[in-house]
């Protein structure tokens, strides 16, 4: 029996999705996979920095065809100003927007027809404007939410971060008619952007890999309290500065030993002041999992950003106690059976002092039920299978 003539999927996305050290890669790269056997996959990626040829690779077996269209910092600085101050477009997609990237993308579809488009972020979506087959648009979070929530804390940059706010805003409203179908992680986020009509946009959470993220308890416990992320992204850096400045300080005065270790790509300068013998800083990770092999309790004290938080679900699938706000838990919906919560520096301080005290044999409860709460509600599987459906029904 032959087999049967599969779609041309074409994806189009702000970064390449590999490594695995931002969100959106994270996401993007599970969800290749699954699409991969369904759809014959035309990726179009930008990049504003160097693809290494052994990441590039890891997108070979899953992909017919891969362009990378690598743009310089400066022309997206450039691109940036231009389409903010004569486009009127959000910064974070005039940034993205590049007519030398638009005329590479043209190319790319002429020389393979595409049935359908996968447009990852609203940062993208400028390039499919022109696009007229069915399409399907990614938003991921509300983007207007996180800008919101760090206007309101801003000082010097508030006048600007309140335009942003404003264009985003309407963009994510506005965009939506140039597709077909929408998806986006959080309920909460789908309901800040659209209100009523949120129904329309359909739920996709993010997951996490079961059989890689696991226990190793032959690694040896470094570090009492890990924090995990980009550490160039402004709710991570708000997150550690508020860690180090305001709860740490109340641990140390019952715990003067107290490890602490800071994991993640790119910190902020302001990150790296905080590295002492108390607090490690360690930057990029080969591989994350030592972060969480060599720490005894995780803590993600977010109050900024949106979306649902990869590291609380890589946490608990690894196996430990986690500690974080009611802003974080409202898209992971974790009863306080399965991870603890904390809303101010003396909450933390006292969960993290709790947790330590109790030590691996006094969490296991917590660690089990954390555990088998991640792997039934968050198993990439199932929700890639939801977005492989809505794209098979396009065009039906």
């Amino acid at each position: 029996m032959e087999n049967k003539k599969k779609d041309k999927l074409l994806i189009l996305s702000s970064r390449f999705p590999y490594p695995l050290e931002k969100g959106d890669k994270l996401r993007l790269y599970h969800q290749i996979k699954s699409l991969s056997e369904v759809f014959d996959i035309y990726l179009f990626a930008l990049s504003d920095e160097d693809v290494q040829e052994k990441d590039f690779a890891e997108l070979i077996p899953l992909c017919k065809e891969i362009e990378l269209k690598r743009i310089s910092k400066w022309i997206c600085y450039i691109n940036l100003i231009l389409g903010a101050v004569f486009k009127g477009l959000p910064l974070q997609v005039a940034y993205f927007y590049s007519k030398a990237a638009q005329k590479s993308l043209n190319s790319f579809i002429a020389k393979h027809p595409i049935d359908k488009v996968y447009c990852q972020l609203i940062r993208m979506a400028e390039y499919t404007k022109e696009i007229n087959i069915e399409k399907h648009l990614d938003y991921m979070d509300a983007f207007s939410m996180g800008v919101e929530r760090r206007k309101d804390k801003a000082f010097w940059l508030k006048p600007i971060l309140g335009l942003e706010y404003g264009r985003v805003k309407a963009y994510e409203r506005t965009v939506f008619t140039n597709f077909n179908s929408h998806s986006i992680i959080a309920d909460a986020d789908r309901r800040y952007i659209f209100g009523e009509e949120a129904e329309k946009v359909k739920l996709l959470a993010n997951g996490v890999d079961m059989g890689f993220f696991t226990s190793n308890p032959s690694i040896l416990i470094s570090y009492d309290v890990l924090f995990v992320g980009n550490m160039s992204y402004p709710p991570n850096i708000a997150a550690v500065k508020f860690l180090i400045e305001k709860v740490m300080p109340l641990v140390w005065e019952q715990s003067p030993n107290c490890s602490v270790l800071i994991a993640g790509t790119n910190p902020d300068s302001s990150i790296k002041k905080y590295a002492s013998s108390k607090v490690k800083i360690s930057g990029w990770m080969e591989d994350i999992r030592m972060a969480y092999w060599q720490s005894k309790v995780f803590v993600a004290p977010m109050f900024l950003g949106s979306g649902l938080q990869n590291k609380l679900l890589e946490a608990m699938a690894v196996g430990l106690p986690c500690i974080t706000t009611d802003l974080a838990n409202n898209s992971l919906k974790a009863s306080r059976d399965e991870i603890r919560i904390a809303n101010n520096a003396n909450e933390f301080c006292v969960e993290i002092l709790h947790l330590l005290n109790e030590g691996n044999n006094g969490n296991i409860e917590l660690i089990k039920k954390a555990k088998s709460f991640v792997k039934e509600s968050y198993g990439w599987n199932s929700h890639n299978q939801r977005l492989v459906k809505s794209l098979l029904l396009l065009c039906k």
